[in-house]
This record gives structure tokens, C-alpha cells and sequence, in this order.
């Protein structure tokens, strides 16, 4: 998995390619960290990522949550159809904006 962070403007974006497992979303959570807290909202793009688990679901809702305290937001933009699914079947498209 890679993950690359960017400001845009209040903005948070976070890329991600490859796979989002168990064995990898602690490398997310600590990619995020550092800048999560000067963020108002966030974006997540996953035009390159191919596969997320529970962990990486559990991942985003943190960062959910923190944005939501602070009044802001968390959106999903180019997954993949069968990642989408993943957030339609569990419900986090009820939590999170997909895009």
C-alpha cells in the first residue's frame, strides 16, 4: 500500500493505492496523524486502491468521527465499484459522502 497526504486549502486528501488490510492500516493511521489535526475536512482518494477490510473501514470512521467534532467531514472519491460496495453493503455510505 502507498499513501500520500495533501493539503488543499482546510482540506486533508489522502491518496491511497494498492491494498487497505489489517496488516496496513496502522501505516494509514500514522500517515494521517501528524496532519489530521490542522485538517477541517477530509477527502480520501481511492482511485488506486483495489481492496479494503474492516480495519481500513474502521480507519476511516475514526477519522469520521475527529472531523465531526470539529464541525467537518469525511468524503470518499473514486473507488472503485467494488469498493463502493464494500461501503454500501456495511452502511458506511450512510457515515461517509462516496463519491
Amino acid at each position: 500500500m502507498k499513501v500520500d497526504t495533501r493539503f488543499e486549502d482546510d482540506t486533508l486528501v489522502v491518496t491511497v493505492e494498492g491494498r487497505l488490510s489489517l496488516d496496513n492500516a496502522p501505516k494509514l493511521e500514522a500517515a494521517i496523524e501528524p496532519e489530521i489535526g490542522m485538517a477541517q475536512n477530509m477527502v480520501f482518494d481511492f482511485a488506486d486502491l483495489v481492496f479494503i477490510s474492516s480495519a481500513g473501514l474502521r480507519t476511516i470512521l475514526s477519522c469520521q468521527k475527529r472531523m465531526m467534532a470539529k464541525g467537518g467531514a469525511v468524503t470518499v472519491r473514486n473507488a472503485n465499484r467494488s469498493v463502493r460496495d464494500i461501503f454500501t453493503v456495511t452502511g458506511f455510505n450512510r457515515s461517509v459522502t462516496v463519491e
